[in-house]
């Protein structure tokens, strides 16, 4: 599951229904299989990808390009929830 959600990150078209119906799996298996198998890595992953963005935003960008790459993100991501 994390493999996709990063390729998905990296522009690449992902199955969804995949995702979620994993992510359904999970849940139901308990919050213990849950958090330790996909939430709690899955965390991580994003804070790292996050921080390295804005690392490289911050260095290559004005700092107008960047806030608008970051709204773009935030719509972006506010339509991709697995509910």
């Amino acid at each position: 599951m994390l493999h996709l959600v990063s390729k998905e990150r990296d522009g690449e078209a992902v199955p969804r229904d995949v995702l979620k119906a994993c992510s359904k799996m999970l849940a139901e298996a308990g919050t213990d299989v849950y958090g330790d198998l996909f939430e709690r890595p899955m965390v991580a992953m994003t804070v790292k990808f996050f921080e390295n963005d804005a690392q490289v935003g911050v260095s290559t960008l004005s700092c107008a390009e960047y806030l608008r790459k970051v709204r773009r993100m935030r719509w972006l991501h506010s339509d991709h929830k697995l509910e």
